[in-house]
């Protein structure tokens, strides 16, 4: 053994153990492993890069959908704030009967509204979810070794 590192003389020992030959270290056998594990680096380096990416993407996704979560939840409660406004001055003016079936009446049109509402943050947050599993997968198989080949 040399003390190289990258396995080389574990692979010709190996390779003398159970094929019964003796190969050197100048062998293309050899030369093929350091090839081999150069460009798994290189394949590894260039996944880290597409992670890096794919991460930076899902942030500013997540990120948008966040405001856009909270946008939606302003304008929810403004509009039931200002229903209710608007069903309490109408059943000021009417009397207290002619109020409480518009109030009742505004709030049926706001939970409506805020049902439909509702609906799309839910949609969003799952399209958040599917996205981070598939994250972690693809986390989850890089750190246990799996390299992916991606071609243009």
């Amino acid at each position: 053994m040399n003390g190289n590192d990258d396995g080389i003389d574990d692979l010709l020992a190996e390779l003398a153990r159970k094929h019964k030959v003796a190969l050197g270290a100048d062998d293309p056998v050899a030369m093929l492993l350091t090839v081999n594990r150069f460009l798994l680096r290189e394949t590894a380096a260039s996944q880290d890069q597409l992670l890096q990416g794919f991460r930076e993407a899902i942030a500013t996704a997540s990120s948008d959908w966040n405001k856009l979560a909270n946008k939606r939840t302003e304008a929810i409660l403004n509009s039931t704030i200002f229903a209710a406004k608007n069903a309490v001055a109408a059943g000021a003016e009417e009397g207290v009967a002619a109020g409480v079936p518009a109030l009742i009446q505004a709030t049926e049109r706001v939970s409506g509204r805020i049902e439909g509402q509702l609906r799309q943050v839910w949609r969003l947050v799952a399209v958040v979810a599917v996205m981070l599993v598939v994250l972690l997968l693809i986390l989850g198989l890089t750190s246990a070794g799996v390299v992916f080949h991606l071609h243009p």
